[in-house]
C-alpha cells in the first residue's frame, strides 16, 4: 500500500504509525521466511535512527493525551523507554483506574471453530460490565435493576466502554452473555480490530490457562494496554500468564491492586465490584 504514492510521482511522503504495535499479518510460511512481517515503516524507520546525523527524517512523538498517568506508566517504562510524557486533561473518573482479576480456578476450550473460549471468565465478565454500566449511569448497582434498551443515559455509558480479547470464540461466547444482560451497545471485539481505537474504560479477557498463543505476542499487549483512557480491568489466570515476557513485568510491575478469585468467593460480582471504589 505504501509504494503506491510513488507510482503518481510523489515528490513528499509522510508515515506516522507505531512500530510497536501490530505488525501485518502473515500467514503463509513462505512470508514468514521473507520476512514480511515488518511493515516499510518499520524497515525505513530502522534505517533513518541508524543514520548519524544532526537532522533525522524520523521523530517520534513523546506526549500522549489518551490515557490516565496511572494506565500509561507501564508501557510508557516496557514499551517506550520511558520516553513519553503525559498531556492534557482528563475529566473525573470515580473508580481505580487499574485493576486485575486473578481467576486461577478455570479452563479454557476449543469451539467448533477451533477458537479458545473461558465460559465463566465470560460470564464474570459481562456481569462486571453490567455493573460498571449501571453505576456509571447513576443507577443502584446493588439493586440489580434491569437495563433498560431504550434508556439513553445507559445507552451512552455502554458506548464508553470496549470489552477486548484475543480470541473470537470468546468475543462470540461475551456477546451471548451481554445480549442476555440487554446490552447491546458497547463494542468488543480481537487485540486486532482494537488497534487504533480508544475507549473510557476497557476490559480485558485474557481466556487461556495454559499455553501462551497470541498472549506471548508483545505488540499485542502493547495494543491491550494502551486503549483505555481511565479504566482498564484484566480478568485472567494471572499466575499463567506471568510466565511470559510481557506479562510478568505488568503483573510484578505494582501499577495495579488484583483480587484473587476463587470458589470461597462463589464469584461474587457486587464484592468483586466493590474493590473499585476508591477508599
Amino acid at each position: 500500500d505504501l509504494l503506491i504514492p510513488f507510482r503518481f510521482g510523489c515528490t513528499r511522503l509522510i508515515l506516522v504509525g507505531d512500530p510497536q504495535q501490530l505488525s501485518p499479518c502473515v500467514l503463509s510460511d513462505a512470508g514468514k521466511m521473507s520476512n514480511l512481517s515488518q511493515s516499510l515503516h518499520f524497515r525505513l524507520d530502522k534505517i533513518f535512527n541508524s543514520i548519524s546525523c544532526e537532522s533525522k527524517p524520523s521523530i517520534m512523538l513523546r506526549v500522549q493525551y489518551r490515557m490516565l498517568p496511572e494506565i500509561a506508566l507501564f508501557p510508557n517504562e516496557y514499551f517506550y523507554n520511558g520516553k513519553l510524557t503525559n498531556g492534557g486533561t482528563h475529566q473525573h473518573y470515580p473508580l481505580k483506574p487499574l485493576f486485575y482479576f486473578n481467576i486461577e480456578t478455570l479452563s479454557h476450550k476449543y469451539d467448533v471453530y477451533k477458537s479458545v473460549y473461558n465460559t465463566t471468565e465470560a460470564k464474570i465478565l459481562s456481569q462486571f460490565c453490567r455493573l460498571i454500566i449501571l453505576h456509571l449511569s447513576g443507577n443502584n448497582y446493588e439493586t440489580w435493576k434491569a437495563i433498560r434498551s431504550d434508556d439513553e443515559t445507559i445507552i451512552k455509558t455502554q458506548q464508553r466502554i470496549g470489552i477486548i480479547t484475543p480470541y473470537n470464540g470468546q468475543v462470540r461466547k461475551i456477546q451471548n452473555q451481554l445480549k442476555n444482560l440487554n446490552i447491546y451497545y458497547t463494542e468488543m471485539g480481537s487485540v486486532d480490530s482494537f488497534q487504533g481505537k480508544e475507549k473510557d474504560i476497557i476490559l480485558i479477557s485474557t481466556v487461556r490457562c495454559k499455553n501462551a498463543g497470541f498472549l506471548n505476542i508483545e505488540n499485542r499487549l502493547n495494543v491491550m494496554l494502551t486503549r483505555a483512557k481511565y479504566g482498564q480491568y484484566i480478568f485472567g489466570n494471572l499466575t499463567h500468564l506471568k510466565q511470559y515476557n510481557g506479562w510478568k513485568e505488568l503483573i510484578d510491575s505494582g501499577t495495579q491492586q488484583t483480587l484473587n478469585i476463587d470458589n470461597t468467593m462463589s464469584f461474587d460480582i457486587v464484592k468483586m465490584f466493590r474493590s473499585l471504589f476508591i477508599s
